[in-house]
């Protein structure tokens, strides 16, 4: 054992000074993969070769732990560069080069807007004026500022605009390089007209998705990974969407939402001013809902590995368990004002309560 031992040790050590010899002189963050491809691929040959001799000696494991050496000596001659190259496949690199693309023009009563985006965040907001405002800040990577430059060059923005019957059609669009990771980033941020009845369709990964002042929303669907849904005063007819790794909250009003995230928590202020059904699930996350003593509800809620809590008032239970519980408000059907809610999360509370400020409607 101590003989295996010491050759294990022998065999870093040996890594890490050849290592140190090999790769100290010369940058190797474009070509990294490749690199540690061959370290492995070169230490499992050494180790079934040695092993294929003589099945017996220690020195079959002699190949791993040279192996194992390397890779420790491009941590220590590579530094950051090492992070850099692993997550720079297809094109990024330390230098950027930047564009901001704005495409405005005059609004109809009706719009709908649609992007599919990625690396960075899309918000819509509302102002007073009778025109949209479409801007797409571009941020492109290479391992040098003049790759930088070109790969600026290459990604073409641009807004497909049309009118049908009154209703004003908004899609801004990329053209770039088919790569496996395109070295972008792109920023989206919208403007519409707050008397507008607005329509979104709004992709992105990596990146949140954050809505501003619509007070006349139709039919929102949202998409994203690794990012939030963010709501500020928004009410619609619709609400539909679904992330990862992202939270989802803010202050809405719906007559149907259904949204879910995973790894993340739901924290919603629902304003309570008209009926509506709401779907919320998550894993991995607690869920509070604020929401108006005004209404009547209909709740029910399921977790595990975590505690369920109604604290609206007057409320009947069919069922009360400390991870799964159903209640309606008595008297519900006099209400003129009926919001359904049903949760449902994992290893996390869920809390449905009233606003500890009544906020008006």
């Amino acid at each position: 054992m101590r003989e295996s031992s010491a050759l294990w040790l022998g065999g870093v050590l040996l890594g890490i000074g050849v290592g140190w010899y090999v790769f100290n002189p010369i940058d190797l963050s474009q070509n990294m993969i490749a690199w540690l491809f061959i370290i492995f691929g070169a230490g499992v040959v050494l180790s079934g070769l040695m092993k294929w001799i003589n099945p017996s000696t220690p020195f079959n494991r002699l190949g791993g732990s040279i192996a194992g050496g390397l890779i420790i000596a491009l941590f220590m001659t590579q530094g950051f560069s090492f992070i850099t190259g692993l997550s720079n496949i297809g094109g990024w690199g330390p230098y950027t080069a930047q564009d901001t693309k704005t495409f405005t023009g005059a609004s109809e009563p009706g719009v709908y807007f649609k992007v599919d985006s990625f690396n960075g965040p899309v918000t819509v907001s509302t102002w007073d004026r009778n025109e949209y405002e479409v801007k797409a800040v571009i941020k492109a990577r290479g391992f040098s500022q003049d790759e930088a430059d070109q790969n600026l060059a290459k990604m073409m923005v641009s807004l497909s605009k049309d009118v049908v019957g009154g209703r004003q059609q908004l899609i801004l669009k990329y053209d770039y390089p088919n790569t496996l990771n395109p070295p972008y980033s792109v920023e989206v941020a919208v403007k519409l007209p707050a008397s507008s009845e607005i329509d979104l369709s709004l992709r992105s990964s990596n990146g949140d998705i954050a809505l501003t002042g619509i007070s006349k929303g139709g039919t929102i669907s949202l998409s994203s990974s690794n990012g939030r849904f963010i709501f500020t005063n928004v009410f619609a007819d619709t609400i539909t969407g679904s992330t990862s790794n992202g939270g989802i909250e803010g202050r809405v009003e719906a007559g149907v939402m259904e949204v879910s995230t995973s790894n993340g928590r739901i924290a919603l202020t629902i304003a309570g001013a008209v009926s509506g059904s709401y779907d919320l699930s998550t894993s991995n996350g607690l869920v509070e809902i604020s929401a108006p003593s005004s209404a009547g509800y209909r709740l029910t809620a399921k977790t595990s590995n975590g505690a369920i809590d109604f604290s609206l008032p007057n409320l009947s239970y069919s069922k009360d368990t400390n991870t799964e519980k159903s209640a309606q408000t008595m008297g519900y059907d006099s209400f003129a004002v009926k919001i359904v809610i049903d949760v449902s999360t994992s290893n996390g509370n869920v809390k449905i309560s009233p606003p500890l400020i009544q906020v008006p409607v």
